[in-house]
Formats: C-alpha cells, sequence, structure tokens
C-alpha cells in the first residue's frame, strides 16, 4: 500500500486515517490484538511465551481510552494467567476472546464462557496420523499438552524439529486428509499446524464482538492467517 500521503512512517493513507480516528475519539474505538507474535514473542516452545513487559500496557488502559480485546487461538484462561489479569468492575473493561472466539472472559465479571468441544476433536486424538521420521520408519505424531492439544482445536508445532519446514511439509497431507474426513479446518501458521471447526476464526470473532458493541474505529495487530 502506498504510504507517501500518510503522516505516519510506514503506514498506508488508509490505514492513516483509521489510526486518527481512533486517536480523535479513543472512547469510541476497539484496539484488538493477537497474543503470540504480537503481545508475546514467538517460541520454540509455545508453552513458555509470556508477553512482553511493555506490551502488557496495552492492558491496562488509561480512563476514557479505548476498548481492549485480546483475540487468540489459545485458551482465554491462559491469556488472563500469564497477562495477570484480573476481574474489576471499577477498572476499563477487557475482553479475552480465546479459541478463536468460542471461549471468551470479561474483566467486569471475571466469568469464562465456553461451549462443548467440536466431537470430531476427540475423533482426531483418537486418530493421530503419522509422521515419517528421519530413519523413514513411521513415528506418531506428539501432541504437546495444554498449549497443542486445546480444548477446541489441535495444533502442531514443528519449530522444535531438526528441520521444521520439512516435518511441516510431511505433516500437512496427512492432516488435512484427516480434516476432511471429519469436516474440520486446516490451517498452516509460523511453523504450525492446526485443526479446528469450520467457520471459526479471529475475522469472524472480532465481527461477532463489534456486532454486540458497536464502534467508531477499531485497530486490529495480528501476524498470521488465522
Amino acid at each position: 500500500m502506498n504510504s507517501s500521503s500518510s503522516p505516519f512512517p510506514g503506514i498506508s493513507s488508509v490505514g492513516a486515517e483509521g489510526l486518527q480516528a481512533l486517536l480523535r475519539a479513543p472512547r469510541g474505538a476497539t484496539v484488538a490484538v493477537d497474543l503470540d507474535g504480537t503481545l508475546a514473542p514467538i517460541l520454540g516452545d509455545p508453552a513458555a511465551a509470556r508477553p512482553l513487559p511493555r506490551a502488557l500496557a496495552l492492558t491496562a488502559p488509561a480512563g476514557g481510552g479505548p476498548r481492549v480485546v485480546i483475540l487468540t487461538g489459545r485458551p482465554a484462561e491462559h491469556v488472563v494467567r500469564t497477562t495477570m489479569l484480573c476481574s474489576d468492575p471499577d477498572e476499563p473493561s477487557i475482553t479475552v476472546l480465546g479459541h478463536y472466539g468460542l471461549q471468551r472472559w470479561d474483566s467486569p465479571t471475571g466469568r469464562l464462557s465456553s461451549p462443548p468441544p467440536h466431537p470430531a476433536l476427540e475423533q482426531v486424538r483418537a486418530r493421530r496420523p503419522r509422521l515419517p521420521g528421519r530413519s523413514g520408519v513411521p513415528a506418531r505424531i506428539s501432541v504437546p499438552a495444554r498449549i497443542g492439544d486445546r480444548t477446541h482445536g489441535l495444533s502442531r508445532h514443528t519449530r522444535r524439529r531438526e528441520d521444521p519446514a520439512t516435518a511441516l511439509g510431511l505433516l500437512e497431507p496427512p492432516m488435512r486428509a484427516l480434516a476432511d474426513d471429519l469436516g474440520l479446518r486446516a490451517e498452516v501458521g509460523r511453523l504450525v499446524l492446526e485443526l479446528r471447526q469450520e467457520g471459526v476464526d479471529k475475522g469472524t470473532a472480532l465481527v461477532a464482538f463489534l456486532t454486540e458493541r458497536p464502534t467508531r474505529s477499531v485497530l486490529y495487530a495480528g501476524d498470521d492467517l488465522a
């Protein structure tokens, strides 16, 4: 996009217009951010990722600031724990939309809402596809606990393998075939492949949230296709 006419270096004129609208009326704005690669760095071990100290300032907006939404594929309770959010009806409202919006936590109440997991995901856990090992002998795909094996999805990271890109390439065909067989969605991210139910993504979750709570301007920051 062309940024030559933008007052903000590196930002397109369209993006700058949106940013100016947010700055003019922060109370009527919504700032939505991803966790991994945005508030927290991408690490070889996803379970070790924690938000950067300066990024945490975003989760504690000053009075009159924009509404803050943390929108992630991770479980909502993981985000609440690692960002040290707490329930306080007297503080600015912060919403965590976990599992691509299937889970929701709101700071005014501290309540977490979460539907039952998709039944096809249990079949995935029982039918884990096999990934060829370095010797050519199939090796069962291990699913990391808590972060890799999510209630509403299943992800397989290859960042810690000797050749992560090749491992992901070997993993993708059987995982996509399994997803097609069970009516799930397979999506490739940064050295990760994730299975989840169709019709669930961050864009859909954000649109639903904004339909419920209309806003004058929206800023979304994230670094993946979901």
